[in-house]
């Protein structure tokens, strides 16, 4: 099925939940911020991250299957949250003013939980949780990517680059993050996200 720029109509009451002067892009920032808020706050990350952090094995193997939607709205650290959450915002809000909310909404969701479920079928055996919006916003910068090829980002705030390059220059780096983890038993970065969130993004964009 070919989804050119999400051209779907459905419905969903859930989002409804929020009001509508509120956009999509910062329902999810908003989210993010209170949980992550909530976890330092109490100090419960490890319980939380090995029932709602992704685990492959566990994920698929035991069937959490609620790992697929929970993971990507933890984070690990202020970095973590900051990076991913500034790219939502920068990236996030012209997104959905070409998809309207509730598409905005949905291609997130999808790209997140897609994403997640294609990064742990690749690494079923591993037992160490994957948190972070990274593979959602991964996906988004599919759309980005589609959207506005030749639009200029400021790289690290500095250095202004299309955003065809930056991709590209990215993509090669989780690339070699990928092949670099069948040396390393441990890395504080999913590599293979990010490339799935992108891979779903790029199916939803065609």
């Amino acid at each position: 099925m070919k989804l050119k720029y999400l051209n779907i109509t459905y419905k969903n009451k859930a989002i409804n939940l929020f009001p509508k002067s509120l956009k999509g892009f910062q329902i999810v920032i908003l989210i993010n911020i209170v949980l992550f808020i909530f976890l330092e706050f109490f100090n419960i990350k490890s319980f939380l991250f090995f029932y709602f952090g992704l685990t492959p094995k566990y994920a698929w193997v035991k069937f959490y299957l609620w790992q697929f939607i929970t993971y990507f709205f933890l984070h690990d650290n202020f970095l973590h949250i900051f990076f991913n959450m500034f790219m939502l915002w920068l990236i996030g809000k012209e997104i959905e003013q070409k998809f309207g909310r509730d598409k905005f909404l949905f291609y997130y969701l999808f790209c997140g939980i897609c994403g997640g479920m294609l990064s742990a079928l690749l690494q079923i055996s591993s037992t160490t949780p994957i948190v972070g919006a990274s593979g959602a916003i991964w996906g988004l910068l599919a759309a980005f990517w589609i959207m506005f090829p030749n639009r200029l980002l400021l790289l690290y705030g500095i250095f202004p680059v299309k955003v065809k390059y930056l991709l590209f220059f990215l993509c090669i780096i989780d690339i070699i993050g990928v092949f670099n983890s069948f040396y390393q038993q441990y890395s504080n970065i999913s590599h293979l996200t990010h490339l799935s969130g992108l891979c779903i993004g790029l199916i939803l964009m065609y």
